[in-house]
């Protein structure tokens, strides 16, 4: 074993090393120092632990290392260091804290004492600032084992009042900071016993109002924090998180409650409104998490009316107005969530995420209703939203992002329409049957707000600037795809009016693809002059496109004009993106339109190509069903007519067919895996 002796030169040279170390700390070359130092400092702490004492010299050295390295990392905190350097001197601390424990605390003063207690508390709150938070415990663990001397310190009444309200404040910010570990670490009961404690000291009777009052003021706070650190987690809503974020809350409020300055006190104005302040905080968080838990809505309203209660600056808050509204909405009470949500839109300190997010609530309320307001015939708290809408586009007029938000606002209720809960019994459907029909309300109304939003003149102006091109196109994206959507569904007609407004937003790319759109969902409602309005418009961009021709050809065919519907037949392969396919297509329209005559006028067409054919477009097998498709049409086309021209013109088709059959044999013209093709 290493006698005592020993310690001398080793203690030398882990002062000749913290010495090297605060020389080298300016150019980052202090980590190689730190590790010789670590390694010092183990040696040292190996042998002061088997000899029962150190020697007073000893004792003094150990003290002069500790103090230097600490006064070194001091001075550090504040230097312009990289985080390295700064972590390295951290791990110093964490030395000085290891050979501070050789001195035995049997001889040590109050001081010494209170300075060991300090080392373990200070280092390990540094690493829970480096979220290393298993080290930071093993700290404040040893920290702890000086709690009985600190507690006697201060019910000691013979000690000084500074002195014990010294080791009070050192007692309470360790309790804290461990309390904040222990959460990290989910030692939940730690924590719980650590608040319990915090409590009870800073209601001691023996400590001046001031510290006593502060103290508290910590401890709520602490307690406000971890609530908020909950009820901010994505699972927190209707779990344990909720539950336990309100019994924290409880506690704080009684803290708070408890609070009271002394008569004839300098600071009773400012520490009556600290603690308003603090009880503001703990009023709204417990209505959030009331709100959250599910079910306690009324509870949260107490909370609110609480709050309302306290000075004008903390109780005419946006935020009061959120919960209230977000509570009367959990309450069925629409109409008094309407003047909730209206105040908190005209308040000058609101937020436009706020005021979406309120509005989100509101539409989500309305569609949950089973019943309509049957004085104005309007959707319960639709009014109320509209004149919300208004409100704030007036507030945030000038933000070019505020009508793709509202658009995308409204336009969201029908992803809610659609995800609605599944029917069980009869008296679900009927429930379920009544809010369909009104969520379906909702969302219609919704709708027109959102096409009122995208038609207003402030909105085009604004977003068809060209610094505005990425609103416009998101706005174009949004209104078009909720059309396709309602285009899918064939509901042509809103299909119609949103296509319409996606027009205006639409770049010189999309123009003539949206018009086009909007000529189907024409055609879809039997439209057929505003069809062609819009296949007119479509041409103003892309006048040689073969789909303008070909749905001018629809409407002809469905006008029952052969004549029209022929000369775009014609025309149809004069356009530059033209290809076969598109007479396929338009014999096959013609067909199901019984226009016999322009489908048979698209296959001869397709026919002539086949015979020209030089590049291998065709398949084999086309043409066989190209040719039968010919004879049976010719067929259909004989009532009424001469016999003998009917044969004429039947017997031209069969020898076109024979002659190509003979040009290309028999599997170019049938194809190879069959044995003749059908129509």
């Amino acid at each position: 074993m290493a006698p005592v002796s020993a310690l001398a030169p080793l203690l030398k040279h882990a002062t000749t090393l913290v010495e090297d170390a605060i020389v080298k700390a300016a150019d980052k070359s202090i980590i190689d120092d730190v590790q010789q130092l670590k390694s010092v400092a183990f040696a040292i702490t190996s042998a002061g632990r088997h000899n029962r004492d150190l020697s007073s010299e000893e004792r003094t050295a150990v003290w002069d290392v500790v103090g230097q390295i600490w006064n070194a990392c001091v001075d550090a905190a504040n230097a312009p260091y990289d985080a390295a350097t700064k972590e390295a001197f951290l791990q110093m601390r964490q030395i000085a804290s290891d050979l501070i424990s050789l001195a035995k605390d049997d001889t040590a003063s109050d001081e010494e004492r209170l300075c060991k207690c300090q080392f373990f508390h200070k280092t390990g709150k540094l690493w829970s600032h480096l979220k290393d938070y298993e080290t930071a415990e093993s700290l404040y663990a040893r920290a702890m084992e000086y709690t009985q001397f600190l507690l006697e310190v201060c019910n000691n009444l013979d000690k000084s009042l500074a002195s014990r309200e010294e080791c009070a404040v050192e007692l309470f910010g360790l309790y804290l900071d461990r309390t904040a570990a222990a959460w990290q670490l989910q030692q939940k009961a730690l924590a719980s016993n650590l608040l319990g404690r915090a409590k009870d000291l800073a209601s001691n009777e023996d400590l001046s109002s001031d510290v006593s009052f502060q103290l508290s003021l910590s401890l709520a706070s602490e307690q406000i924090k971890r609530a908020e650190q909950l009820l901010s987690t994505p699972e927190a809503e209707g779990n344990a998180d909720a539950g336990e974020a309100i019994g924290l809350l409880n506690t704080a409020n009684e803290v708070i409650a408890n609070l009271s300055a002394e008569d004839n006190d300098p600071a009773t104005e400012s520490k009556e409104a600290a603690a308003n302040q603090m009880q503001a905080q703990v009023y709204n968080l417990l209505a959030w998490a009331y709100l959250e838990a599910g079910d306690k809505a009324s509870l949260a309203m107490n909370c609110i009316h609480s709050v309302r209660r306290l000075p004008a600056e903390l109780s005419n808050q946006a935020v009061i107005s959120f919960l209230a509204m977000k509570a009367l909405c959990q309450l069925d009470k629409p109409h008094e969530a309407e003047t909730e949500l209206l105040n908190l839109v005209s308040s000058t300190n609101v937020s436009l995420s706020m005021c979406l997010g309120s509005v989100k609530i509101m539409l989500t309320a309305a569609a949950a209703q089973t019943q309509t307001d049957s004085n104005d015939g309007s959707q319960t708290g639709l009014a109320g939203i509209k004149s919300a809408v208004s409100l704030i586009q007036e507030r945030f007029g000038e933000q070019p992002e505020l009508p793709v938000q509202l658009v995308r606002l409204m336009l969201a209720q029908e992803v809610l329409l659609m995800h609605r809960s599944s029917v069980k019994t009869y008296e679900d459907f009927e429930q379920e049957s009544k809010c369909y029909i009104n969520a379906s309300m909702v969302t219609a109304e919704a709708e027109q707000m959102a096409l009122e939003i995208c038609a207003a003149e402030t909105t085009v102006e604004m977003l068809t600037k060209e610094e505005q091109s990425t609103g416009k196109q998101q706005l174009f994206n949004l209104v078009y795809s909720h059309a396709t959507n309602h285009f899918q569904q064939r509901l042509y007609d809103s299909a119609s009016r949103f296509f319409s407004a996606a027009y205006m937003y639409s770049e010189e790319g999309n123009k003539a693809k949206t018009a086009r759109v909007l000529a189907v969902c024409n055609l879809g409602m039997k439209a057929l002059d505003r069809a062609l309005e819009y296949v007119d418009i479509a041409a103003q961009t892309e006048p040689t496109s073969v789909f303008n021709a070909f749905l001018r050809l629809k409407v002809h065919l469905l006008q029952k004009d052969r004549r029209a519907a022929a000369n775009q037949v014609q025309a149809m392969m004069k356009c530059e993106d033209f290809t076969h396919e598109i007479l396929r297509v338009a014999a096959q329209e013609a067909m199901g339109a019984e226009q016999t005559v322009v489908a048979q006028q698209a296959l001869l067409q397709l026919w002539e190509l086949v015979e020209t054919d030089s590049n291998g477009t065709f398949q084999p097998g086309d043409q066989a069903v190209i040719m039968s498709n010919l004879v049976m049409i010719t067929q259909d086309n004989q009532s009424g007519n001469d016999a003998s021209l009917y044969i004429d013109e039947l017997s031209a088709i069969y020898k076109q067919g024979t002659d190509r059959l003979e040009e290309v044999g028999y599997d170019g013209f049938f194809g190879a895996d069959t044995t003749g093709r059908c129509a």
